[in-house]
């Protein structure tokens, strides 16, 4: 399934439309984020230098990206932030 990688995170996105994110200065604590529904799959996550992750998701006709701020106090899953047919 997708994963990124950007140090200090770790992100892999599972079968379930789960994604994961660990961060290695704090092992004891792993973020769970559940993708909508209407996901099919999720294509690649990218952990960026600021600390944001974006993740390329497949629906039925497309495609859908969202965004979670990991330098939030209470970061969530935000999106869609951007939606592409697949034509």
């Amino acid at each position: 399934m997708a994963y990124g990688f950007n140090w200090p995170y770790f992100s892999y996105a599972s079968q379930n439309n789960y994604v994961f994110i660990l961060n290695a200065f704090n092992s004891n604590f792993v973020q769970r984020y559940e993708l909508p529904k209407n996901v099919v799959r999720c294509n690649k996550t990218f952990l960026t230098d600021s600390h944001d992750l974006y993740a390329i998701c497949e629906i039925e006709n497309g495609f859908e990206v969202y965004n979670i701020d990991l330098d939030s106090p209470d970061p969530f899953l935000e999106g869609p932030i951007l939606k592409y047919s697949s034509e």
